[in-house]
Protein backbone atom coordinates (compact mmCIF):
# COMPACT_ATOMS: atom_id res chain seq x y z
CA UNK A 1 0.00 0.00 0.00
CA UNK A 2 1.32 3.50 -0.53
CA UNK A 3 1.98 5.78 2.34
CA UNK A 4 2.47 2.66 4.95
CA UNK A 5 6.07 2.46 6.22
CA UNK A 6 7.82 -0.31 4.63
CA UNK A 7 8.67 -4.13 6.88
CA UNK A 8 12.47 -4.35 7.57
CA UNK A 9 14.51 -6.75 6.55
CA UNK A 10 14.87 -8.06 10.23
CA UNK A 11 10.88 -8.69 10.08
CA UNK A 12 11.38 -10.52 7.67
CA UNK A 13 14.21 -12.52 9.07
CA UNK A 14 11.88 -13.55 12.25
CA UNK A 15 9.20 -14.58 10.04
CA UNK A 16 11.53 -16.52 8.30
CA UNK A 17 12.26 -17.92 11.17
CA UNK A 18 9.46 -18.49 12.61
CA UNK A 19 8.02 -20.10 9.23
CA UNK A 20 11.18 -22.43 10.04
CA UNK A 21 10.34 -23.81 12.84
CA UNK A 22 6.70 -24.26 12.46
CA UNK A 23 7.86 -26.40 9.16
CA UNK A 24 10.20 -28.33 11.43
CA UNK A 25 7.86 -29.09 13.94
CA UNK A 26 5.38 -30.10 10.87
CA UNK A 27 7.60 -32.56 9.63
CA UNK A 28 8.89 -34.08 12.24
CA UNK A 29 8.07 -37.82 12.13
CA UNK A 30 7.15 -38.65 16.17
CA UNK A 31 7.29 -42.18 15.88
CA UNK A 32 7.95 -42.78 19.81
CA UNK A 33 7.33 -41.28 23.26
CA UNK A 34 11.64 -41.35 23.29
CA UNK A 35 11.89 -39.00 20.19
CA UNK A 36 8.63 -37.25 20.87
CA UNK A 37 10.80 -36.20 23.97
CA UNK A 38 13.66 -35.36 22.25
CA UNK A 39 11.95 -33.45 19.43
CA UNK A 40 10.20 -31.12 21.95
CA UNK A 41 13.78 -30.50 23.22
CA UNK A 42 15.17 -29.58 19.64
CA UNK A 43 12.07 -27.13 19.30
CA UNK A 44 12.24 -25.81 22.21
CA UNK A 45 16.11 -25.33 21.45
CA UNK A 46 15.68 -23.74 17.81
CA UNK A 47 13.00 -21.68 19.75
CA UNK A 48 15.29 -20.24 22.76
CA UNK A 49 18.38 -19.59 20.39
CA UNK A 50 15.75 -18.30 17.20
CA UNK A 51 14.33 -15.95 20.61
CA UNK A 52 18.46 -15.06 21.90
CA UNK A 53 19.57 -14.00 18.23
CA UNK A 54 16.42 -12.34 17.40
CA UNK A 55 16.42 -10.01 20.94
CA UNK A 56 20.49 -9.29 19.93
CA UNK A 57 19.93 -8.70 16.25
CA UNK A 58 17.17 -6.10 16.88
CA UNK A 59 18.57 -4.56 20.03
CA UNK A 60 19.77 -1.60 18.23
CA UNK A 61 16.33 -0.99 16.66
CA UNK A 62 14.23 -1.73 19.96
CA UNK A 63 16.71 1.21 21.53
CA UNK A 64 16.07 3.87 18.84
CA UNK A 65 12.42 2.92 18.99
CA UNK A 66 12.81 3.33 23.03
CA UNK A 67 14.24 7.29 22.44
CA UNK A 68 11.32 7.71 19.22
CA UNK A 69 9.03 6.84 22.70
CA UNK A 70 10.58 8.88 25.25
CA UNK A 71 11.15 11.92 22.27
CA UNK A 72 7.28 11.42 21.74
CA UNK A 73 5.34 10.97 24.87
CA UNK A 74 5.77 10.85 28.26
CA UNK A 75 5.48 7.49 30.40
CA UNK A 76 7.50 4.31 30.21
CA UNK A 77 9.06 3.04 27.44
CA UNK A 78 7.47 -0.41 28.14
CA UNK A 79 3.91 -1.39 28.28
CA UNK A 80 3.25 -5.09 30.69
CA UNK A 81 -0.05 -6.58 30.18
CA UNK A 82 -1.94 -9.71 31.70
CA UNK A 83 -2.54 -12.36 29.00
CA UNK A 84 -3.38 -15.56 28.96
CA UNK A 85 -0.87 -18.19 28.15
CA UNK A 86 -0.63 -22.05 27.98
CA UNK A 87 -3.35 -24.62 30.04
CA UNK A 88 -4.78 -20.87 31.22
CA UNK A 89 -1.74 -19.21 32.78
CA UNK A 90 -1.66 -15.64 33.06
CA UNK A 91 1.62 -14.04 32.48
CA UNK A 92 2.53 -10.35 31.54
CA UNK A 93 3.52 -9.60 27.64
CA UNK A 94 6.50 -6.89 27.28
CA UNK A 95 5.75 -4.84 24.31
CA UNK A 96 7.14 -1.38 23.45
CA UNK A 97 4.55 1.27 24.55
CA UNK A 98 2.52 2.68 21.61
CA UNK A 99 -0.50 4.31 23.30
CA UNK A 100 -1.05 7.02 25.66
CA UNK A 101 0.07 6.04 29.53
CA UNK A 102 -3.95 6.11 30.71
CA UNK A 103 -4.83 3.86 27.48
CA UNK A 104 -6.81 1.36 29.49
CA UNK A 105 -8.34 3.67 31.21
CA UNK A 106 -10.02 5.41 28.02
CA UNK A 107 -10.86 2.25 26.51
CA UNK A 108 -14.53 2.48 27.82
CA UNK A 109 -15.02 5.80 26.16
CA UNK A 110 -14.28 4.26 22.69
CA UNK A 111 -16.45 0.93 23.00
CA UNK A 112 -19.09 2.36 20.71
CA UNK A 113 -16.65 2.70 18.58
CA UNK A 114 -15.71 -0.83 18.11
CA UNK A 115 -15.27 -2.29 14.53
CA UNK A 116 -14.28 -5.59 15.56
CA UNK A 117 -16.81 -8.51 16.41
CA UNK A 118 -16.60 -10.51 19.60
CA UNK A 119 -14.47 -9.64 22.27
CA UNK A 120 -12.18 -8.20 20.63
CA UNK A 121 -11.28 -4.24 20.16
CA UNK A 122 -10.54 -2.71 16.83
CA UNK A 123 -10.41 0.94 15.88
CA UNK A 124 -8.65 1.50 12.62
CA UNK A 125 -7.57 5.56 14.05
CA UNK A 126 -7.88 4.56 17.66
CA UNK A 127 -6.82 8.47 19.24
CA UNK A 128 -4.77 6.26 21.99
CA UNK A 129 -1.97 5.68 19.29
CA UNK A 130 0.71 7.85 19.67
CA UNK A 131 2.69 9.35 16.74
CA UNK A 132 5.75 6.69 17.08
CA UNK A 133 3.41 4.20 18.36
CA UNK A 134 1.77 4.12 14.97
CA UNK A 135 5.06 3.49 13.16
CA UNK A 136 6.42 1.11 15.99
CA UNK A 137 2.61 -1.18 15.19
CA UNK A 138 2.65 -0.59 11.46
CA UNK A 139 6.37 -2.46 10.93
CA UNK A 140 5.51 -4.85 14.38
CA UNK A 141 8.43 -3.09 16.27
CA UNK A 142 6.49 -3.02 19.29
CA UNK A 143 6.56 -6.65 19.62
CA UNK A 144 10.12 -7.23 19.75
CA UNK A 145 10.16 -7.40 23.93
CA UNK A 146 7.86 -10.58 23.59
CA UNK A 147 11.30 -11.93 22.48
CA UNK A 148 11.89 -11.98 25.98
CA UNK A 149 8.26 -13.87 26.95
CA UNK A 150 9.68 -16.24 24.36
CA UNK A 151 13.09 -16.55 26.37
CA UNK A 152 10.89 -17.12 29.72
CA UNK A 153 9.30 -19.71 28.49
CA UNK A 154 5.62 -17.42 28.64
CA UNK A 155 5.02 -17.71 24.90
CA UNK A 156 6.53 -19.84 21.59
CA UNK A 157 8.00 -17.88 18.59
CA UNK A 158 5.00 -19.88 16.29
CA UNK A 159 1.20 -19.41 17.27
CA UNK A 160 -1.66 -17.67 17.79
CA UNK A 161 -2.44 -14.00 19.76
CA UNK A 162 -1.81 -14.49 23.21
CA UNK A 163 -5.43 -13.45 24.34
CA UNK A 164 -6.46 -11.19 27.55
CA UNK A 165 -8.53 -12.50 30.08
CA UNK A 166 -11.34 -10.94 29.25
CA UNK A 167 -11.29 -12.13 25.70
CA UNK A 168 -11.16 -15.43 27.31
CA UNK A 169 -13.99 -15.22 28.94
CA UNK A 170 -16.23 -13.80 26.70
CA UNK A 171 -15.47 -16.66 24.31
CA UNK A 172 -15.90 -19.33 27.15
CA UNK A 173 -19.06 -18.04 27.26
CA UNK A 174 -19.81 -17.76 23.69
CA UNK A 175 -18.74 -21.65 23.92
CA UNK A 176 -21.27 -22.98 26.60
Amino acid sequence: HRGRPQRGLFLLAARDLRCAVLYFVLASKIPSASSSFATARTVLGVALVGASVGLLLTAPIALVAAIAIKLDSKGPVLFSQTRVGQDSEPFQVLKLRTMVVDAEAKLAELMEHNEADGPLFKMEHDPRITRVGRILRATSVDELPQLWNVLRGDMSLVGPRPALPHETEEWDALLT
